[in-house]
């Protein structure tokens, strides 16, 4: 979760959120589920304005339908109206990740919290 400043208020870290919902693998499909169920809490918690995917694959677009499904859940039992999901591209995160600014900025954080914050900002 990225504030208006760009600063990263908080995270959730999700594994298995790229699964398979039917998946016949045992366990697979229930990890997933685990992991929506997880996104639906932090979501209900914490009311975003608007949910931005990281696009470079079709995987973002089923992403996308997967979240969309647990905000119409969300808004239907809330009685709110539903967040917009965006799929934005990353081309300018990963440009900046590689400048010298952002080096010295970022030099502790991880590779993908990195391109959250740098997307945020952006």
């Amino acid at each position: 979760l990225i504030d208006q400043e760009g600063q990263v208020v908080d995270h959730l870290r999700l594994v298995h959120i790229m699964k398979n919902s039917n998946s016949m693998k045992p366990g697979e499909a229930d990890l997933k589920r685990r992991d929506m169920e997880s996104l639906s809490n932090f979501i209900d918690k914490r009311r975003p304005h608007v949910l931005a995917i990281c696009g470079e694959s079709l995987d973002a677009f089923y992403l996308k339908r997967d979240i969309e499904v647990i905000l119409r859940q969300l808004a239907e039992s809330n009685g709110t109206t539903i967040t917009p999901v965006e799929i934005v591209d990353n081309e300018a995160a990963k440009v900046y990740m590689h400048s010298k600014q952002a080096i010295v900025s970022y030099n502790v954080m991880k590779h993908h919290s990195f391109i959250s914050d740098t997307l945020g900002r952006f």
